[in-house]
């Protein structure tokens, strides 16, 4: 009993994990200037998930614009015409 005692009040003082061990937020995603730049690294354009390209005439909607809603909301102001997809080429 003595030693569960011991083992006890030992287990209490012992100290947290120091906050260095702790994992460090994600960085923030980049917000890019101008379409121009955006796709250079995504070449068809970034959406927020379920989006579909809005076009008038005959021409055909992307498709190929990379899904991520974060990114998306770093640079929603490169979506012209507010369809959820940014900088959307085909």
């Amino acid at each position: 009993m003595r030693n569960q005692r011991w083992l006890l009040a030992a287990a209490l003082t012992l100290p947290f994990a120091p906050a260095a061990a702790q994992a460090a937020p994600p960085p923030p995603p980049p917000r890019f200037a101008k379409c121009a730049d955006l796709q250079a690294k995504f070449p068809h354009g970034v959406a927020r998930p379920e989006a579909v390209d809005v076009v008038r005439g005959v021409a055909k909607p992307a498709t190929k614009f990379t899904v991520h809603p974060v990114l998306y909301l770093a640079n929603r102001h490169l979506d012209r015409d507010r369809d959820g997809v940014a900088c959307e080429k085909r």
